[in-house]
């Protein structure tokens, strides 16, 4: 079997060492079609720095790299002199954005002969191009994560500024040197349109959504099974079991991504990691914890279920305005919430349709939020809580059950706890939730909408709660409203649970539980 590129994001590195590839060049090959000055947006680990590096090597004529992928023979082979910028690569805590820059622009133009004489980035810039076109072609520019000085200081905002000026004049370089570019694509996570950052570059077409370029970063199904079958053939093993079962959790857990609402694509990173550790874990969201977005999501008042599904316009995935951020637009572009799918409502307007894309983000998710709401580390607030409710749940111990949710209730600041019913119930979803259990909240029957639903191997749980009013009132409404119909064709036995809270002594009131086998 080949080596699994776990980390690489060289592709020269990848062809010359035979690490494995999965051909992207059918969709690398569509970009110059499609304009000059080309935006895409992904989120981070999504491929994104292998993709400028296949587009840098083809570009720069490495024909012999692409021997046996499609692109060798559907391409017209030319060689342009190739200016890729990492901003990844930028340290702006120990050196000033302008320096690294200036770096990186003073490493390409040693690799042609040319020394920059200015201490200016944009400067150093525009004479790069120039001074490439005069010993050659025109150039092409790759900059990467364009956008990774913003995001990295998000919630400082005399920093942000600075930096936004910065590029802002940076970026526009391009417009003023044109004639020396011969293609350009930018790529980050966020859309800061609002910031008018490429407002000098105003000619900068978004692809991100492109029907076309749904597969340019990502695995598809198709992908894994063609490429990926040794390795799914030795994880079965490991884990003694069948291939399909391997590929229905590898979907489960991974898979879900979309940017057209049709095309669904696995998480890269976590994929090539499952295939070497043969461990279902949250490797994607374990590289970079959001620990700013749980702020805005507990400042804002988003209640935490309802990112299970949520929707907007078109505006919704456009942009983040750095001064007022868009929470759930921030969310999606990021790779936290993904287009479920698209309602067309004119010619010209659609509603997007957004969610949790898999198993990986939704429990990591929940279980940051858990942390933030008792104001505890994740990892202590999982320990305390999670394996607990588990251990409750498959003993159907219903006293220790709801002794952990006090325990839960009473750890929350009293600054923090809001004395609504949709906080005790945003509470509880959170803590099953992050359990990795099947938890869906607000599910839709024939005559009303359950609270919350747990599934497991051996029951299906329907809950309802109340704020201080009794119990039976709710047993009364999953009966009234035939909640359970939905799952008579489910051979597994439904269990009801009829949860009050006291929001004065902010505890569990009673609770009634019935099964109906």
């Amino acid at each position: 079997m080949q080596i699994l590129p776990v980390g690489v994001q060289s592709f020269r590195k990848i062809r010359e060492e035979n690490l494995l590839y999965v051909d992207k060049t059918p969709q690398l090959a569509k970009l110059p079609g499609l304009g000059k000055y080309l935006f895409l947006s992904r989120p981070r680990r999504f491929g994104k720095s292998l993709m400028l590096s296949t587009l840098k090597e083809i570009y720069s004529g490495s024909e012999d790299l692409f021997k046996g992928l499609w692109i060798e023979t559907n391409w017209q082979w030319e060689k342009y002199p190739v200016i890729h910028l990492d901003l990844n690569r930028v340290d702006t805590i120990n050196d000033s954005l302008n320096q690294g820059l200036l770096l990186q622009l003073q490493e390409v133009g040693n690799e042609y002969g040319i020394k920059l004489n200015t201490d200016s980035s944009k400067n150093a810039f525009s004479e790069l191009l120039s001074e490439l076109q005069k010993i050659g072609k025109k150039a092409v520019v790759l900059i990467d994560e364009y956008d990774k000085p913003i995001t990295d200081y998000l919630g400082q905002q005399s920093i942000v500024e600075k930096h936004i000026a910065l590029l802002k004049g940076f970026y526009g370089t391009m417009k003023s040197m044109d004639f020396c570019i011969h293609q350009a694509l930018i790529t980050g996570v966020s859309k800061y349109g609002k910031l008018s950052i490429f407002s000098d570059l105003n000619n900068l077409k978004d692809i991100s959504n492109h029907y076309e370029l749904g597969e340019i970063c990502g695995l598809t199904e198709t992908e894994i099974i063609s490429n990926f079958s040794a390795f799914i053939q030795v994880v079965a093993k490991r884990l003694n079991q069948e291939e399909n079962a391997v590929l229905q959790n590898l979907k489960f857990w991974y898979d879900g991504y979309s940017w057209d609402g049709k095309t669904r694509i696995y998480n890269p990173f976590s994929v090539l990691n499952f295939m070497g550790d043969a461990i279902y874990r949250n490797y994607w969201f374990e590289t970079g914890t959001p620990s700013f977005l749980i702020s805005e999501i507990k400042r804002v008042g988003i209640v935490p279920f309802e990112l299970q599904e949520t929707s907007g316009s078109d505006i919704l995935l456009e942009s983040a305005d750095i001064d007022d951020i868009g929470i759930i637009s921030l969310l999606y572009q990021t790779g936290y919430l993904t287009i479920l799918g698209i309602e067309k409502i004119s010619d010209s307007l659609n509603r997007y349709h957004l969610g949790f894309p898999n198993q990986e983000v939704k429990v990591s998710f929940n279980r940051h939020l858990l942390g933030a709401y008792t104001n505890k580390s994740t990892d202590l607030a999982n320990s305390n809580y999670s394996d607990k409710i588990i251990a409750a749940l498959l003993k159907a111990d219903w006293n220790a059950f709801f002794e952990i949710i006090d325990s839960l209730l009473a750890s929350i600041p009293y600054d923090l706890f809001e004395r609504k019913e949709k906080f005790f119930h945003a509470l509880v979803h959170v803590l099953i939730s992050s359990t990795g259990l099947m938890t869906f909240s607000e599910v839709h029957s024939k005559d009303g909408r359950m609270d919350l639903v747990l599934v497991t191997s051996k029951s299906v749980f329907i809950f309802e709660f109340k704020a201080d009013k009794p119990a039976q009132i709710a047993m009364n409404q999953i009966k009234e409203q035939s909640y359970a119909s939905r799952f008579k064709i489910n051979t597994l036995p439904t269990v009801l649970i009829a949860v009050s809270f006291d929001t004065t002594e902010r505890k569990v009131n009673e609770w009634l539980v019935e099964e109906i086998v």
